[in-house]
């Protein structure tokens, strides 16, 4: 099958960038289709080279809603399937124009894949006569198959030897997100450092700098314990797997989140995860044993940090899980299923 995936192909080549698209890619090309990557213009120019459309994240096809809706209508005249990956129900800085790109590719296309039970239950309801189904998250890679030990992880990140780690990893998106993290520093012992990766510096909706803003919370965290640590700089590639294994605990520092590629990350390294209890994230934690809070509830986001630091053999399940249910071969394997029988 010939198949072109609609998303930023800045995604294939710059390691700052979430790499869903390229795992994607590689995963469909490995149960023989053929693949290519590109916006909205291919699509546009070249619809009938190929059998499918596989979108991704809507606001990435380069095209304005008059021109996809144009696009869809001619490319499912010439006999061209469609589907799209449910990243995100909404866009995540939500207006009009974005609703608007949303709600048509979703109206539009023939099947829609789900990486959780949440948004598969809401979005059937709603667009009954299409194709669903629910294939989880890959991991990119199995992370502690890598064989790298904790100690010469810290070591390499310049972490202490001698604390427990929680890592909050990837960017803050707002204000409210370092406060849910810091938070935590209340009601933890003085052994547990507190370690985000990285800590974004662009401008919140109230015009704060976010670096600034952290900087203020960081000084009232030092008051209670001198346990904190954070960066600015993306993460490369290569760097990842150790942030994952040098950390006790994975923390996903989300109020309001559908999916998230950091809970594989963790899986696949074995640690315990602490998450919202929203979207397609809640189910998973709470199926695979893991650790849940109320983005809402300050004492609930503690609790479950303490009840993950006290046992860190879930982790052990968790990689058991993610290479049951969440490899490229299983994952990749149900998206090929139900694409063919389209």
């Amino acid at each position: 099958m010939r198949i072109l995936v609609v998303s930023n192909k800045d995604r294939l080549y710059r390691t700052d960038l979430n790499a869903f698209v390229s795992v994607f890619a590689e995963g469909l090309i490995k149960f023989g289709h053929s693949v290519n990557v590109d916006n909205g213009r291919e699509l546009a120019e070249h619809y009938k080279n190929y059998n499918l459309v596989f979108f991704q994240f809507p606001m990435e096809t380069g095209l304005d809603l008059k021109e996809l809706t144009m696009v869809l209508n001619k490319s499912h005249q010439a006999g061209v399937k469609s589907a799209i990956t449910c990243h995100d129900l909404e866009p995540l800085n939500p207006n009009e124009e974005g609703k608007r790109i949303y709600n048509c590719l979703y109206d539009n296309v023939d099947i829609i894949h789900h990486m959780g039970g949440y948004s598969y239950k809401i979005l059937c309801e709603k667009y009954q006569s299409k194709r669903h189904f629910i294939a989880n998250h890959p991991i990119y890679y199995d992370i502690q198959s890598m064989g790298y030990t904790k100690e010469e992880c810290r070591i390499k990140l310049g972490l202490p030897l001698d604390k427990r780690i929680v890592l909050a990893f990837g960017q803050f998106r707002n204000d409210d997100e370092v406060k849910l993290f810091l938070n935590i520093r209340k009601s933890i012992s003085s052994d547990v450092l507190l370690f985000a990766q990285r800590i974004d510096t662009g401008r919140l909706n109230n015009g704060l700098r976010l670096d600034k803003t952290f900087k203020c919370l960081r000084k009232r965290a030092l008051l209670h314990h001198r346990n904190l640590k954070y960066g600015k700089d993306r993460c490369k590639d290569k760097m990842i797997p150790y942030y994952f294994s040098a950390a006790d605990v994975v923390f996903l520092q989300r109020k309001n989140i559908l999916n998230s590629g950091n809970l594989p990350m963790a899986f696949s390294a074995a640690k315990p995860v602490v998450g919202p209890n929203i979207g397609n994230v809640g189910p998973l934690l709470i199926e695979t044993g893991n650790y849940l809070f109320d983005p809402c509830d300050e004492q609930s986001v503690s609790d479950a940090v303490n009840h993950a630091l006290e046992n860190l053999i879930v982790g052990d399940s968790n990689h058991d899980y993610a290479m049951r249910k969440m490899s490229p071969e299983h994952v990749f394997g149900i998206i090929d299923k139900n694409i063919r029988e389209l």
